[in-house]
């Protein structure tokens, strides 16, 4: 094996443990940075494609070198990333629910408060005591209402533990369905 390929490999590991030293709390840089080392034009992939210059009784060793590398890097990537990502975490820990659905011009309102708008012009008080008699008969129904990890879930267990309360879990399309039913107002 070359020195030059020696100190490109070596160059590559001191890279990545520096990057794993400012390991990302963010989901997208995580995936970033796994990319800038493990994707098709990543940095290991770069190595690889060193082969074709290696002279053939060489390329053994340099196969190693590099496929030992890789998986030093591989163990201590998933060993860094399991402190930040959950095993147990699902496609909607990863869904930013505030990103809007189409591109925003600078000085737009949010989507957050367009929603909250549109939330506001479909239940108004007409539209309250017109539908007054539908859905359940307790004068006080409660919509629990919050961000992605702000603890209405378990407000909303808590309170469904009671038996005259229904839980209906996290209803992520609640815009959605406030929307629609705005769209067919008859008024």
């Amino acid at each position: 094996m070359t020195n030059s390929l020696k100190e490109t490999i070596e160059a590559v590991r001191k890279s990545f443990l520096a990057a794993l030293d400012s390991f990302p709390s963010d989901h997208i840089e995580i995936e970033t940075l796994k990319n800038n080392y493990f994707g098709r034009k990543g940095e290991l992939a770069k190595l690889y494609a060193q082969m074709g210059s290696v002279a053939p009784k060489d390329r053994p060793d340099v196969g190693k070198a590099i496929n030992a590398l890789k998986e030093e890097c591989s163990r201590l990537f998933e060993d860094e990333a399991k402190k930040y990502i959950s095993s147990e975490s699902t496609r909607d820990d990863v869904l930013d629910y505030t990103l809007p659905g189409e591109i925003q011009r600078l000085g737009s309102t949010h989507p957050i408060s367009k929603t909250l708008k549109e939330i506001k012009e479909i239940f108004t008080r007409e539209f309250i005591e017109k539908n007054e008699n539908n859905g359940v008969d307790a004068a006080d129904p409660i919509l629990i209402v919050g961000l992605p990890r702000a603890g209405s879930t378990l407000v909303e267990q808590i309170l469904a533990s009671h038996s005259q309360v229904e839980g209906t879990s996290e209803l992520p399309v609640l815009s959605q369905i406030a929307t629609s039913i705005g769209r067919y107002r008859a008024d």
